[in-house]
């Protein structure tokens, strides 16, 4: 089988503009969902960061991510 070994991202930060409360609880925002299933190589990829509008939240620049992940083979043991 494989498996994910890592994920990197560029930017690895995006700036996210909203409510000074909010935005100092803020840790992470998500990313569109980028299928992975049944890769058996490394890939990468271009997905939209996305935050949640309806608390007052913006990306400030570029929404883009392009994202690399990296796959290894692992031995199942049956």
């Amino acid at each position: 089988g494989y498996e994910v070994a890592g994920i990197k991202s560029s930017p690895s930060k995006v700036a996210v503009s909203g409510p000074k409360g909010l935005l100092d609880s803020l840790e992470f925002i998500g990313t569109e969902a980028l299928n992975i299933e049944g890769q058996q190589a490394n890939m990468e990829g271009l997905v939209d960061a996305e935050v949640d509008s309806s608390q007052g939240f913006q990306l400030s620049r570029d929404k883009s991510v392009k994202v690399w992940v990296q796959v290894k083979k692992v031995k199942l043991d049956n």
